[in-house]
């Protein structure tokens, strides 16, 4: 006997759905990627925007802070001894310490920076030595929360 080579109706009609599960799960799948990358996204811009705002209050705390080294260094009159005092009284910090800046930036970090003071005979009133982002060491998670652990 000769087969004729032809697949009957519910081979094909079987094939037919698979095709359409498999399509269906691969949507699922796209779905819930796509879904995923949009909440990363969100994420990071969330945490971007709250990093650039803490970096932007520190640049306003080093604009006060060098309004009031100049204003320190005029009444000073160029004599580095009343500077060195007006500057541990009104800063709280000796010349040529370092004044440590610590913001919140976000639930989950801290936007960290040490400023050095410099003295009269420095063309420059302060000088950044270092920016950091620090992790909130008081942050909580909760374990039925949706945390998925990766190990």
């Amino acid at each position: 006997m000769r087969s004729s080579g032809r697949i009957g109706p519910g081979a094909s009609t079987i094939l037919m759905i698979l095709v359409v599960l498999v399509m269906t799960m691969l949507g699922v799948l796209s779905l819930f990627s796509a879904r995923s990358d949009m909440e990363m996204s969100e994420r990071t811009q969330q945490a971007s925007a709250e990093y650039y705002t803490a970096q932007t209050e520190f640049s306003l705390w080093t604009s006060q802070l060098d309004e009031t080294l100049r204003t320190l260094r005029e009444e000073a009159e160029g004599d580095a001894e009343t500077y060195a005092r007006l500057v541990r009284e009104q800063v709280g910090v000796e010349v040529g310490e370092t004044l440590d800046y610590r913001a919140q930036a976000g639930e989950t970090r801290f936007y960290c920076a040490s400023v050095e003071i410099l003295p009269l005979e420095e063309t420059n009133r302060f000088l950044i030595l270092d920016r950091w982002l620090e992790a909130n060491d008081t942050t909580e998670f909760e374990e039925d929360a949706g945390w998925t652990l990766i190990a």
